[in-house]
């Protein structure tokens, strides 16, 4: 129970189910007035669904598992996607925690995605929610099969404008959360501020991909692949940073044709859910979340480490960023983008 409209109509739809339901509230780190606001909301809602409602205060959990990996990431060159993580080793390692606890079978979120079995298989998998718009299985790639066969997900088959139409209909249709889909622990000023409180970093060159001088970068963590705005920059044609070097404390930069690629390489694999025992196989990917899935090949190497071709060059494949693959609608599994190759 974030607070929002989402989690918030998740619940209602369960109890109405005839689900004995329990509420969780996790508190994160926040300024003092922001929690309380959240607090406030979440006992308003479970009051008006007449659930029981839980808190728990892992704060210094998600500092140390998901803001410091944050900023570390940032500060090799890299542009984290905080969510995957949180939902693998902070939300979900706490819903799991709770519901052993207090004997509960089945733990449930207002997240836009489908757990359900397969056509002719035993076990359940994860799946795209209905709703393509808001569909959130790239987020929770990294579950493991036992959180997946317990998870339900009561808005996987449900579009928005009817999760918002349903809030009206029961009077929590003000509430103010669950519509953003900002980073929650970063703040109006930007992602910058943050990393830079763990630090300086150096300022540095900015060249083209001759290593030809254009300019000067303020720290490397300022910088995203594809990012064209920013730089201070004279030029007859658009440039756009196409790679950061972190060791040489480099940011280069290119023409926007020089940012399709078709070879990415990845660490960390994780099958979602049922491991497959392919080596190689055909499936889609993609390479952020708004990133529409393309077809290619899936190569699995020793060590967590795997490859992916497209059959055709994708824009602005981008460290740090979550590749994940997929069987028509079913996650099969992700890695975390660590470079890319030319076109």
């Amino acid at each position: 129970m974030s607070g929002g409209i989402d989690s918030a109509v998740a619940a209602l739809l369960l109890a109405h189910s005839g689900w004995s339901v329990i509420g969780l509230h996790l508190i994160l780190p926040a300024p003092p007035s922001t929690a309380e606001r959240r607090l406030s909301q979440v006992k308003a809602i479970s009051n008006a669904l007449e659930i029981e409602l839980h808190t728990i205060d892992i704060s210094d959990q998600f500092r140390a598992k998901v803001i410091e990996a944050f900023v570390a990431s940032y500060r090799k060159g890299k542009t984290p996607n905080p969510c995957v993580l949180c939902n693998r080793v902070i939300k979900f390692e706490a819903l799991s925690a709770f519901s052993r606890e207090h004997g509960l079978r089945y733990i449930a979120t207002g997240h836009y995605a489908i757990s359900d079995k397969g056509p002719k298989e035993e076990e359940v998998s994860l799946f795209r929610g209905f709703d393509s718009s808001r569909d959130q299985s790239y987020f929770l790639h990294r579950l493991s099969g036992e959180i997946i066969d317990r998870a339900v997900f009561p808005l996987g088959y449900l579009k928005k404008t009817e999760v918002k139409e349903i809030g009206r209909l029961v009077g929590i249709s003000h509430i103010p959360q669950g519509e953003s889909r900002e980073i929650c622990f970063i703040g109006k000023e930007g992602y910058r501020p943050l990393i830079e409180e763990y630090g300086p970093l150096p300022a540095g060159d900015i060249v083209d991909r001759e290593g030809k001088v254009l300019g000067r970068h303020s720290g490397i963590h300022r910088y995203t692949i594809g990012q064209r705005h920013g730089m201070g920059l004279a030029s007859p044609r658009p440039l756009y940073v196409t790679s950061i070097v972190p060791d040489k404390n480099l940011v280069v930069t290119g023409l926007k044709d020089d940012l399709f690629t078709r070879d990415v390489s990845g660490s960390g694999w994780v099958w979602t859910g049922k491991e497959l025992t392919q080596k190689e196989l055909r499936c889609e990917a993609q390479i952020r979340y708004r990133h529409r899935a393309s077809p290619g090949t899936l190569k699995i190497l020793p060590m967590g480490m795997v490859t992916f071709r497209f059959d055709e060059p994708q824009w602005a494949v981008t460290p740090g960023q979550a590749l994940v693959c997929y069987l028509g609608n079913r996650v099969i599994g992700g890695a975390w983008i660590e470079s890319q190759s030319e076109k």
